[in-house]
């Protein structure tokens, strides 16, 4: 059986200019998460809670979404590991977009604990929807570096191995 290698194509894709659009994306989409990510999710901020509950999982959908959002929010500035934050963070975005227009709205405003009444107004869609766009930039950008099939991906050839 003939064992196969898939090799890159010749781009000059080492230079260091070529990957200034992945980290542009890839910092974007940190931001995105270091703002409305994580910690508010598993600190189980009022608001965060609000939004969950008004979803319909509660609690432990915040925390585990939450843990996603981190591993992603990590993975995304590790270059070895950026492919993999920017398919993860693509899935946790897909989640907030969906959950937005199939269930709690574009324009939400939740009930707190406290009986207040919280709008984040269409912040949380439009973060949700640049965080989209960016994480699959980066995975587009990216592809290349992805095990397996990243050469592939990259529009390399199958070369059969020496």
């Amino acid at each position: 059986m003939d064992q196969q290698q898939a090799t890159a194509p010749t781009t000059g894709s080492n230079s260091p200019s070529a990957n200034v659009p992945a980290w542009v994306a890839q910092g974007l989409v940190f931001v995105i998460f270091a703002v409305f990510g994580p910690l508010a999710k598993l600190t189980a901020s009022p608001e965060s809670v609000a939004l969950f509950e008004a979803l319909g999982p509660g609690k432990p959908m915040m925390y585990a979404v939450g843990v996603a959002e981190l591993i992603a929010m990590i993975l995304i500035v590790i270059p070895k590991t950026a492919w993999f934050g920017a398919g993860l963070s693509l899935g946790t975005f897909v989640g907030a977009i969906g959950g937005h227009v199939a269930k709690i709205g574009v324009v939400p405003t939740f009930t707190l604990a406290t009986g207040e009444e919280f709008s984040p107004g269409i912040v949380l869609f439009a973060a949700a929807v640049v965080g989209l766009v960016a994480s699959a930039a980066v995975l587009f950008l990216r592809r290349g570096e992805i095990p397996v099939v990243g050469a592939k991906l990259a529009g390399g050839t199958v070369q059969p191995a020496a």
